[in-house]
């Protein structure tokens, strides 16, 4: 089971998941909300969860943002996630001085030289030595003052479905969401907690019953349940 929050940084958008590989997906829809700071108290209730956060790559700090996810990551002894897209919304960039959005290509430069910084600076930790980088967006020397989680570090996910996001997701992501996929759930409450209550009393158990869905976890991380491998270094400096 994952659950996943959107960005605050993206007013009125409702970010999230679409479905994973044997999973549940909680999409929260309340982007008044900054969603490390939800997974976080998420992580301190629960032991199993899966951690997925919809954090953009327009607005955001690669540093501070991988210095952010990892924190969640050790904080939930390795189930934390993270969901980069890229904002176009304007009132979004008022929230930054900003008068608008870049334009499509730029965001989509952007974000992939910003996933390449946050995977070499969470590289360099796994590997106890410095990062350094020099791009386009970002000028980066140096490392996190963190080392590796217990997962090595968080996953990459991606949703995009444009021609640039399936791109990069090809080229980043752990896993990749998107509404054609049909395994997993892809779960929406339409009141909450209220619906998550009645899905969990209700329907879960059938799902149990027809061998649909798991009665316990034997994997200690997220990314031993979603079988990947343990972390390459060698993009690290």
């Amino acid at each position: 089971m994952c659950w996943a929050s959107g960005s605050a940084r993206r007013p009125g958008s409702s970010p999230g998941c679409r479905a994973t590989r044997s999973a549940v997906v909680v999409v929260l829809r309340d982007g008044a909300l900054e969603p490390t700071t939800i997974l976080a108290t998420v992580a301190a209730a629960t032991r199993h969860l899966g951690l997925i956060g919809t954090l953009s790559t327009t607005f955001n700090d690669p540093v501070e943002l991988a210095e952010r996810l990892l924190t969640l990551d050790h904080l939930s002894d390795g189930r934390a996630s993270w969901n980069a897209v890229t904002t176009y919304n304007p009132a979004a960039a008022g929230n930054f001085g900003l008068t608008t959005t870049p334009d499509r290509a730029t965001r989509y430069r952007r974000a992939g030289e910003f996933v390449d910084a946050v995977l070499g600076l969470w590289r360099a930790a796994v590997a106890g030595r410095d990062f350094t980088h020099r791009g386009e967006f970002f000028d980066i020397a140096g490392r996190l003052p963190l080392a590796a989680s217990p997962q090595g570090h968080p996953l990459i996910v991606q949703a995009g479905g444009s021609p640039q996001g399936r791109e990069l997701a090809g080229r980043t992501a752990n896993a990749v969401f998107t509404a054609e996929m049909t395994l997993g759930f892809n779960l929406m409450p339409d009141a909450f907690p209220q619906g998550l209550e009645i899905f969990v009393d209700e329907v879960v158990p059938i799902l149990r019953r027809r061998g649909l869905f798991r009665y316990e976890y034997t994997e200690r991380t997220l990314r031993e349940r979603f079988g990947i491998g343990p972390v390459a270094t060698h993009a690290a400096a």
